[in-house]
Parts: C-alpha cells; structure tokens; sequence
C-alpha cells in the first residue's frame, strides 16, 4: 500500500507540475462466452472434431486494452502528444505479452497542419486501412482481422504487422482524404534491409463514398523478404446501410510459423470478403459478412465462412453483443485459412463448423 501511495503521489506531482497538458487514461474490458461445433485440435484421448465452449478473456468482440494518452499545445498549431497501451486477458487478468506493460503502443508524435509524425511502436497504417473496409470492423471473431494477425510469416510474434515496434511514421489527413507510410528500423548494425517493415495506406470518406488501400512488406533477419501484403476495400452508406466489400493478398515466400498455425510451406493467401451494416436504431447494429479465404498454391486449403452479429448498446460506453457463425472448409484447409477467431480456434477440414458468441463490453 505505501508503495501504490508514493506512486500516486508522483502521478498527481506531475500533473501538478505540467498543468498545460492534458493526460487520459482509456481502455476496453470485453469478455464473453463462445461455443463451437468442432476444432482443428486434438481433444482428450487423441479424439478429433471436438466441440469446444470457452471463456473468451481475449476479447470476444474487441481486445482488452488499458493506456493513457496525452498532448500539449505548443501554440501556433503545433501539438506533442504520446500513447501507451498494452493488452490484457480479462478472464485471468494476465497481460497478452508477460513481462511487457505496453505491449501493443508506446510512442510520441509531433503534428501540426501538415500532418503527424509518430515514432515508436505503433498501430500498422495498412492494417488500420483494412479496419476501415471490413465490414466486421476487424473483431475477434469472423472478420478479416484472424488471417491479418498470424499470417506474418517466419516471424514468431503475433500481432507484429498490426502494431509495429521501432517505428517511424507520417500521416496526414484533409476533408476525408487520408494517407500514411510507417518504416520499421530493422536494427541489425550495417544491413537496412534486415529486419524492415515499409507499409503505406491511402483512404477516403466523404460520408457517403468509402475507399482505401493498403501495402505492407517485410524482411526478415537476414534481409529476405518474408512478407507482402496489399489490400484495398470499398464501401457506401445509404442512410442507415453500410455496405463493405474488401480484398486482401498475402505472399509468404519463406512459408508460415505463427502459432497456432505452426510450419508451413511457402503459400499465397487471398482472401475477399464483403457485408452489410444496418443501423435498426442508434443503439442497434446488425451485420451480415461472407469470407472466402484460399491458398492459391494449394486450392484445395480454403474456407468459407459466413458470419451474423448483434451489436447493442446499453450506453455510449456499455454494449452487449451476440454472433453466430459457419465456417465451411474444403478437404485441404488448416489454420491458414481455418482460424475462426482471435481464440486461437480453428474448424475441421471437409467439414462444416457452427460457432456462436456472446459477451458484454465496456469502455473507460
């Protein structure tokens, strides 16, 4: 107790300190329950097509995050500000990444009317870009987000093409235009190329008229490209409609070893995806989705998933939601194109698998 005392004290020291600046904290708590019909994985016994009901501390509907934001007026419309935010499981309370507080953002910015420069681990513009076109916002659970986090190829750490660490970025937007190019330092003494991440995204929204596109590509240790990305997507809004549609191309040259979808060989994934959004009140949302994902060097590894969900907000931070989802998977298919959900759930190949979600979220 007297060690929490002291740091709150410093906290509010410093706030005292620069009066001039303003400090928030923010985060999301998601959890929920998810069943379904059958798993990839192999059950008690050696058995397979389990079924599976699991608590969803990961997130059902969005991750668990907890940071704090802040910024200062520099006069002459000039701002510096920095975010920290690391994710948590709120089943057990345990962070995704031990040992590691701010795990997905941590980083500092300068802008002014000409745009924003960032530098530090920071959220991929190219994935931001596929958030914007996927007709489930990139959630958890059915939506593009599963194949965008752990189809990174030879590199072990999920999540590592949505937020980019030792980065450097420029982002500018103006009257719905947007656009961003991020390079990530590779850090290996003499070699740029090593260990380099380069990504780009342009969008558009004028209310009515979305579009945007994304290009992301990756090199690994020794300066082999290891990953390239490009998608692009495009929607429109009809009152309370939105309809999405998205496309998305994933070349990995030196094969996949991302958990849970361990070694594979090289591949080229693709994957189209499309929806509606209809706003039935401004508390309620219902989406309808369709996915198609597919190895194009093996067509036989391919999967169709379809997807309905609820959204239903009990306030401006509180919504309970609810999904159901199928997934159909040809005779080839494995987790690179099976992976249902954030959960690390995958479905059988051959086979048609059911999966249904509920869960409550509140943001602070």
């Amino acid at each position: 107790m007297k060690k929490l005392s002291l740091a709150v004290l410093l906290f509010i020291s410093v706030g005292e300190v620069h009066a001039q600046s303003s400090v928030t904290l923010f985060g999301v708590v998601d959890a929920g329950l998810m069943y379904q019909s059958q798993n990839g994985g192999t059950g008690l016994g050696g058995k397979t097509k389990n079924s599976v009901t699991m608590f969803t501390g990961a997130g059902g509907s969005d991750n668990n995050v907890f940071g704090m934001q802040g910024q200062e007026d520099l006069g002459g419309g000039m701002q510096v500000g920095f975010r920290l935010m690391g994710e948590f499981n709120s089943g057990n309370g345990a962070l995704d990444s031990a040992g590691t507080l701010f795990s997905s953002e941590s980083n500092v910015y300068f802008q002014n009317q000409y745009g924003r420069v960032t530098v530090g681990k920071q959220i991929d513009p190219a994935y931001l870009a596929l958030v914007f076109s996927d007709p489930r916002d990139a959630k958890n659970a059915y939506s593009a987000a599963g194949a965008w986090n752990f189809l990174e190829g030879n590199d072990p750490a999920p999540g590592d093409t949505a937020y980019e660490s030792n980065a450097i970025s420029y982002s500018y937007r103006d009257r719905g235009m947007s656009a961003s190019v991020l390079y990530r330092v590779g850090g290996v003494p003499g070699a740029l190329s090593q260990g380099r991440v380069i990504s780009a995204a342009v969008g558009y929204d004028n209310g009515s008229l979305i579009g945007n596109g994304g290009f992301l590509t990756k090199n690994d240790s020794t300066g082999t490209r290891d990953l390239r990305i490009w998608e692009m997507g495009v929607g429109y809004r009809i009152k309370s409609v939105t309809i999405k549609a998205l496309y998305v191309d994933y070349d990995l040259p030196l094969g996949n070893a991302v958990a849970p979808i361990g070694m594979t060989p090289p591949s080229h994934v693709i994957m189209a995806g499309g929806g509606v959004n209809w706003n039935l009140s401004p508390a309620q949302e219902i989406t309808a989705a369709y996915y198609f994902t597919e190895n194009r060097m093996d067509t036989t590894n391919a999967t169709s998933m379809y997807v309905l969900s609820d959204d239903y907000s009990l306030s401006k931070r509180t919504k309970l939601y609810g999904y159901i989802g199928l997934m159909s998977a040809k005779k080839g298919a494995n987790a690179l194109t099976a992976l249902t959900t954030a959960q690390l759930t995958s479905g059988y190949p051959d086979s048609n698998t059911t999966t249904i979600g509920i869960g409550i979220q509140h943001k602070f």
